[in-house]
């Protein structure tokens, strides 16, 4: 897959506001109620940088399209995006319709669309020490909980129904988390050198060494766990 480019198009000053009471624990999901194509990211900032009258604030902090990657705000900004998860969140914008069918999120465009998004959540999920999670109602709602929802659920559990509820029910949560984890952690080979054991390669990857049959069952080792140096282990994603 080629690298999504990467443009700028700031919101209007009206349209979002400058820093944050909280502390950021939320990335959310929208979708755009826009085209997937080429050109959606773009669109979507320049309703973003449009002035759209007294008490119309509206903005996310990124977009994503079939090739692209278009900033907003600032993440130390606040959008005016989903009510009840705008002082702790940030928000990402997904190019296509809340309608779509399963199908039609699978099909080429989403595909592309659902892998840049995969690659904004996973920057964001690095950079702030957030869970590459779903979070439950009740971890939404406990106001501490770090990791990722919808503005579906948000309006569900926050705003007692009151909003939007995109992306809709079709929207394939699973996969876009499997393409989150698969960019945040990649896959790992270690090559073994002299001394090395599996409980020292677990310690270095893992932090655990007790985690050392999780090494030896993705490479089809059995005890006693014979390791040679030039061998190639796969490291898996945790």
């Amino acid at each position: 897959m080629t690298a999504p480019k990467e443009t700028v198009i700031a919101a209007h000053p009206t349209n979002y506001r400058k820093g944050r009471r909280k502390p950021i624990r939320l990335i959310v999901l929208h979708d755009g109620e826009v085209p997937e194509n080429s050109s959606s990211a773009e669109g979507m900032g320049r309703w973003f940088a449009q002035y759209h009258g007294p008490g119309k604030a509206s903005s996310t902090h990124k977009g994503v399209d079939t090739d692209s990657i278009c900033t907003y705000l600032s993440d130390y900004d606040t959008a005016a995006a989903a009510p009840g998860a705008n002082d702790d969140g940030l928000h990402l914008e997904l190019s296509g319709y809340a309608r779509q069918t399963a199908a039609q999120w699978d099909d080429a465009p989403s595909r592309l669309i659902l892998a840049n998004g995969a690659l904004v959540v996973s920057r964001w999920c690095r950079k702030h020490k957030i869970p590459a999670r779903w979070l439950s109602d009740a971890q939404l709602r406990d106001g501490t909980t770090k990791g990722l929802t919808t503005h579906r659920q948000v309006t569900r559990v926050l705003r007692n129904g009151v909003g939007h509820t995109d992306p809709g029910p079709a929207f394939p949560a699973t996969k876009f988390l499997a393409m989150v984890k698969k960019t945040l952690y990649p896959v790992t080979y270690h090559t073994v050198k002299s001394g090395d054991t599996l409980s020292a390669i677990a310690q270095r990857y893992y932090g655990k060494a007790s985690l050392y049959t999780v090494i030896a069952d993705a490479n089809r080792l059995r005890p006693p766990f014979l390791i040679i140096p030039g061998q190639k282990l796969l490291i898996p994603r945790r």
